[in-house]
């Protein structure tokens, strides 16, 4: 369901390129995703889908699959956390 909303979506899709294409799943890769949404100036509504896909896939269903370092991407990655990249 997430994922057909990102892909319904032609800002969440670009985010979500950039994203998946750049940036590791580690707590620098959270920042990185973060300044992919600020360089597209991706609207809100579009990162909250993107967020939505991206939390489901690597902080819930491959949480315990995905490399352990995920876990601070997700920490990274969450809505408002932002505020901790440099």
């Amino acid at each position: 369901m997430q994922a057909d909303a990102c892909i319904a979506d032609p800002e969440c899709q670009k985010l979500a390129t950039c994203s998946y294409d750049m940036c590791p799943t580690n707590a620098a890769g959270g920042c990185c995703t973060i300044k992919c949404a600020e360089t597209l100036n991706t609207p809100a509504a579009s990162q909250t889908k993107f967020y939505a896909l991206d939390n489901c896939v690597y902080c819930s269903t491959c949480k315990t699959l995905c490399d352990p370092e995920a876990t601070e991407y997700c920490k990274v990655t969450a809505m408002g956390a932002g505020a901790i990249c440099p």
